[in-house]
């Protein structure tokens, strides 16, 4: 079997901007500072304004199309070779990013996961990429000299090249932080922008990249220099958060998020996700027992000791090897044997939806697996052969009884006895499926003949919808049969009546049953008489240049007291530039540097509460 766990003499563990120095002295006596935890504030909020829990909705779970994306990438890593193409000799790597606790933190956790049994050494590479001094900043461009150094020094020496880069652990922080939240120009806020900068810049550095999990500090209270103290290493998980978060819906339908930038997966950005959450509130035990002892850190109190190190290690161990977002790549395949993922027990699926079988693949080439389902000591095909790739889109039969005791087996067709069952029982009945109508909701207010969108979850592109427009006993459809990706456009017909009580019906035409409404009723009305608010610039075929700021215009007869809602448009996308911005005709704005050079953009300035009064660019204009 081959080593493939990166020569020790490769660590990058030098230590300069994040230095330790025997000047200072860890202040022991701060053991705690009344905090909790992210993952334990489910339901609460920080400062009262901003929702704990992990992931939205102050939940410390994945949500499930998140969740999905992810199980399938996770299905993808593979041995390449150095061009990145795919190889059974080849290997993947997963490298750091980060500054020099990341870069210490992560040599321990190498060392760790050498000698660790359940750890793929077939082909998985652990790479050092992260380094002293390597604070957020020096990684938020893909043509940062940083990457130069871990293309030059890190992977070349090794043998290995970009393009075989499939995941990445980012653990990042700046120096010095000033300002704490809920302040506007809060570190968090910093953070959370150069965080979607990193990402992006990751895709562009790594074409192959699939997967980047990110964590944020440890414990910071002993710190006794201004390095990185509390509560900037608490509030640098909401940053964490707020990043994932932006992703999750942006791919929902939602708007790009004004500060983590475009986090499209069709257009490249790799799939984010927490990895192990390691902050603790000092000596006072987190649920799960985890506590940070002064031990744990240097004199300086802020970088990791040899205990602080190996705790660390023990919580990526943990996450890689556990998660079913790694596990399929980071454990080893015992002797060729195959892995169910999921559905793996607890799950209720519907009938008639389409639900996602994932394993661990055996690593053979060319490789087939049938796949079977079982109840009552009888069996169902699935399919009698499908690649094994690790993930199979199924296709629930609405002719399956509702019952809670089945189960999935995989198993390869050259032997099955290398095959795996799920765990525990699954359900599956007809229910109300998993469909839910997202956008409109519920208090909107559409313009007849603009262009607006409709968003639903629960449904997959391949289980097509039909889409209804609803007002009491009364219907429109508006698409007979639409791929069910989650996202419909439409434009609001002229000719339908001015009023309040519209409400959006999709239904799964697989499974009729599986229908939602919008919870509310929404408004249809004539827009506003022309000349309330004129867009004046940017109004058609102008140049801005990335990074530089410009002047957005406007005209209005409406009072300044009022606010608006801006808003950069490109086809059906649309990134919020300003929000509760006074009313004044004027806004100055720097355009993002990560915005795609192109043309077709347009400004959208709407009156806020209910942006009914609004006007766009009369054409488009370009950002180069």
């Amino acid at each position: 079997m081959r080593n493939r766990i990166f020569p020790a003499f490769l660590l990058v563990a030098g230590i300069a901007t994040f230095s330790v120095s025997s000047a200072h002295a860890s202040d022991c006596g701060a053991t705690s500072t009344g905090l909790v935890p992210i993952n334990e504030l489910v339901g609460q909020s920080y400062l009262d304004i901003f929702p704990g829990g992990l992931y939205p909705d102050g939940s410390n779970s994945v949500p499930d199309s998140h969740a999905q994306e992810g199980m399938a990438r996770a299905g993808t890593v593979q041995p390449l070779d150095s061009g990145g193409h795919p190889d059974p000799n080849g290997v993947a790597v997963l490298l750091s990013v980060g500054l020099s606790n990341t870069t210490l933190e992560f040599s321990r956790f190498r060392t760790d996961a050498f000698a660790h049994p359940d750890v793929n050494t077939d082909y998985l590479v652990l790479a050092n990429g992260a380094a002293s001094g390597q604070s957020a900043s020096a990684w938020t461009s893909s043509s940062a000299s940083n990457y130069d150094r871990v293309r030059d020094s890190v992977l070349a020496p090794s043998g290995l090249t970009e393009a075989q880069v499939q995941v990445v652990w980012v653990k990042v922080a700046n120096p010095a932080p000033l300002i704490s939240l809920p302040d506007p120009q809060a570190d968090a806020f910093v953070l959370t922008r150069q965080l979607g900068d990193i990402a992006r810049a990751l895709a562009v550095r790594y074409p192959n990249l699939q997967m980047v999990f990110i964590s944020s500090r440890t414990y910071a209270g002993y710190a006794d220099t201004t390095l990185n103290p509390e509560p900037f290493a608490y509030e640098s998980g909401f940053a964490v958060k707020w990043v994932v978060e932006a992703q999750i819906r942006q791919m929902a339908g939602e708007d790009i998020d004004p500060r983590a930038g475009d986090l499209d997966l069709a257009t490249g950005a790799p799939w984010l996700a927490w990895g192990p959450y390691l902050w603790a509130d000092g000596l006072t035990p987190r649920n799960d027992g985890l506590i940070w002892e002064c031990t744990d850190f240097a004199q300086d109190g802020t970088h990791p000791s040899a205990s602080g190190n190996r705790k660390v290690s023990e919580l990526l161990l943990e996450f890689f090897l556990q998660s079913s977002f790694a596990k399929p790549w980071f454990g080893k395949a015992s002797s060729g044997t195959l892995t169910l993922i999921t559905p793996n027990g607890g799950e209720s699926y519907v009938q008639g939806t389409i639900e996602r079988i994932a394993w661990v693949p055996t690593g053979s080439p060319g490789e087939t697996v049938w796949i079977r389902l079982h109840k009552d000591n009888r069996f169902l095909d699935v399919t009698r052969a499908t690649e094994d790739d690790g993930v199979y889109d199924w296709a629930v039969p609405t002719f399956l009884s509702d019952a809670n005791d089945y189960l999935i087996e995989v198993a390869p067709i050259a032997d099955t006895a290398l095959g795996d069952f799920s765990d525990g029982f699954f359900s599956i009945g007809a229910g109300q499926g998993g469909l839910t109508v997202l956008t409109p909701n519920g208090g909107e207010s559409l313009v007849k003949g603009a262009q607006d969108t409709i968003a639903w979850s629960g449904t997959t592109f391949s289980q097509s919808v039909l889409i209804r427009l609803v007002f009491g006993p009364h219907s429109l459809t508006l698409a007979s049969s639409t791929p069910g990706d989650g996202e419909f456009i439409w434009t609001v017909p002229a000719w339908i009546p001015d009023a309040t009580g519209y409400r959006i019906e999709v239904m799964s035409l697989a499974n009729p049953a599986d229908t939602d409404s919008s919870d509310g009723p929404f408004t249809i009305q004539t827009a506003a008489a022309s000349g309330e608010l004129t867009v004046v610039s940017p109004n058609g075929g102008e140049v801005w240049k990335r990074g530089e700021q410009v002047a957005i215009a406007w005209n209005t007869r409406l009072s300044s007291s009022e606010t608006v809602r801006i808003r950069l448009r490109n086809s059906d996308k649309a990134l919020i530039v300003a929000v509760g911005t006074p009313n004044d005709g004027a806004f100055l704005w720097t355009v993002p540097a990560w915005l795609p050079a192109s043309e077709g953009f347009s400004i959208e300035v709407a009156l806020e509460p209910d942006y009914q009064i609004s006007d766009s660019s009369d054409s488009g204009f370009s950002i180069d």
